[in-house]
């Protein structure tokens, strides 16, 4: 083979082993522009302070580190100043943080579990999700009775 060309087709080789890891670089800038908007960073080290959604969130979350509690867990934090969330930007953010979600359809296994979780969740078709806002007299533990359908608790 002509040295030309050999020389040629290993720098072509190179620039695509660059193009794609710049094309890989440009997707994770892409998603974190997307999903860094939604995301309130506190600038103290404070912990936030409980919206009474924590004592339904606590029952709705088992102990654990499985999918669901990952998921259930981060997207209340991402929603946790309010803001609303499209499924699909949940679904970035989520794997961008190493969280495996093993459904084939990832959108429809995130939805789906954060529709199981009714009290804590609340799904937009136009805007996308949020947090349930606290209705007066939820910002306590004491005296939380237990809901009269166990059946929204069920995983």
């Amino acid at each position: 083979m002509d040295p030309l060309i050999a020389a040629a087709n290993v720098e072509r080789d190179k620039l695509t082993r660059e193009l794609e890891l710049l094309t890989n670089r440009l997707k994770e800038l892409d998603l974190f522009l997307r999903v860094a908007g939604t995301i309130k960073v506190q600038s103290d080290s404070s912990p936030p302070s409980d919206t009474g959604l924590g004592t339904l969130l606590r029952a709705k979350i088992a102990e654990g580190t499985s999918i669901k509690t990952q998921v259930l867990e981060n997207c209340a934090r991402l929603l946790s100043d309010g803001q609303h969330i499209h499924t699909r930007d949940l679904v970035d953010a989520l794997l961008s943080q190493g969280i495996e979600l093993k459904g084939s359809d990832k959108l429809l296994q995130v939805s789906a579990i954060l529709s199981r979780a009714k009290g804590v969740f609340v799904a937009d078709r136009k805007r996308g999700w949020s947090l349930r806002k606290a209705t007066k007299g939820e910002g306590s533990d004491v005296g939380a009775s237990e809901p009269s359908d166990s059946r929204q608790f069920a995983a």
